[in-house]
């Protein structure tokens, strides 16, 4: 079989081809916009379907560089990190409280499923959670990391490629799922009368409509791929801190630039009384999500669902999937939507909420951003979701983890 490897900007050159594939299907299938899948979803996802007949059928194989795709992931984080002032944070303070412990009830679920699908297979109650929070709630890198560890610690080899078979199918069903939940609540569970209010200012697809101004725009691209650069340096040593926490404890590598954005933001606004535009970080942090979630559902490798080779572990993998994607829709339309305040803002919270309790926080933001284009915008909701979804998921998640392992040990 011939293989063909994309270098890193044809890669990105073949992810945005995609992406305008997507948009135009979006606007020709009534279906797709009337759900709020979102648009690298769709034109990422027919690729990799592409990809996965052409390698199974032997013609050939795509290998990528997906090197942009980091960059592209670790730039919308860290303007997340720069959007986020004292005064805002102040504003959600009670809602990342109330996420955080929705969420981590979530992923306790999520194990508790994964646990019992185990015994139900009779296997290792430990290897549930690889078909629970691990590739669930914390996504490929997660997968990879607990891969390692169950690998080393407990002789179960064949980990890592169960939690990335389950990761792959998670992010594809955290951005199909996000935008029913959320239309299904908007339309099912709010009265007319809390249905949102455009803001003074709002263009009608939700986003500020604030005209761009070159200086801002630039010093905002300055300013976030400097706290990009000093992350990379520093990486090494903050991972090293958290191992001296947890041993398996591993963070993804934006945390840190997005902490160091989110200081610099607030120094820079109380000490050096600098005036900090909304609208440009907003744009640029938009631009870096769509095309990391370009890059990575079209360089998906569906492949990975045919690589446990244990066909028990196949079985349970393939049964997991449909049973935790009910659990969520189930537990964020009831619990997360009902503790967050019943109205449109817990509609669009909990639309993110199935985007990373199945896939990760770009898809979370993803399925938000796509709904409240043509919904409203929620400022509860983009202040909560990329706190808890960026800053404390992962270490929540870590802890159950930890927590269930070593009770079934």
């Amino acid at each position: 079989m011939v293989t063909y490897a994309f270098g890193m900007l044809s890669t990105a050159a073949l992810a945005l081809v995609m992406y305008l594939v997507g948009s135009f299907i979006v606007g020709k299938v009534g279906f797709l916009r009337k759900y709020y899948i979102p648009v690298p979803v769709v034109g990422g996802l027919l690729f990799a379907l592409i990809n996965l007949v052409l390698t199974m059928t032997g013609v050939t194989h795509f290998t990528f560089d997906t090197t942009l795709q980091s960059v592209a992931m670790t730039l919308f984080f860290t303007s997340v990190g720069y959007m986020s002032s004292l005064s805002d944070l102040r504003k959600g303070g009670i809602g990342v409280v109330l996420l955080l412990i929705c969420t981590s009830g979530l992923i306790a679920v999520q194990n508790g499923v994964g646990v019992g699908l185990a015994a139900l297979f009779g296997v290792d109650k430990r290897i549930g959670v690889l078909v629970g929070s691990v590739p669930y709630t914390g996504g490929n890198g997660t997968a990879t990391a607990w891969g390692v560890t169950f690998a080393e610690e407990y002789g179960i080899e064949f980990a890592t490629a169960l939690g990335n078979a389950a990761a792959t199918i998670g992010l594809v069903m955290g951005g199909l799922l996000g935008g029913p939940v959320a239309r299904f609540l908007a339309t099912r569970r709010l009265r007319r009368e809390q249905a949102p209010v455009q803001q003074a200012g709002e263009a009608g697809d939700g986003k500020k409509s604030d005209k761009l101004n070159y200086a801002d725009l630039f010093d905002v691209l300055i300013t976030l791929f400097i706290c990009m650069g000093v992350s990379e340096i520093l990486n090494p040593y903050f991972a090293k801190l958290m191992h001296l926490i947890s041993p398996s404890l591993t963070l993804p590598g934006y945390i840190l630039s997005m902490m160091l954005a989110m200081i610099t933001r607030n120094v820079r606004e109380l000490v050096f009384k600098k005036k900090i535009s909304a609208a440009e970080i907003d744009k640029v942090g938009d631009i870096g999500l769509q095309i990391f979630l370009s890059i990575a559902l079209t360089t998906l490798n569906l492949a990975t669902l045919f690589s446990v080779e244990n066909a028990k572990i196949g079985v349970m993998l393939l049964v997991s999937v449909p049973i935790q994607a009910a659990i969520v829709c189930l537990y964020v339309c009831t619990v997360t939507f009902n503790v967050m305040g019943h109205d449109y803002d817990a509609a669009v919270i909990s639309c993110g909420h199935t985007g990373f309790a199945m896939g990760a926080t770009p898809t979370a933001i993803a399925n938000m951003d796509t709904f409240c284009k043509k919904n409203g915008r929620s400022m509860k909701a983009y202040l909560t979701i990329p706190i808890v979804g960026a800053l404390f998921l992962d270490f929540a998640n870590a802890l159950l983890i930890s927590l269930f392992i070593g009770f079934f040990s």
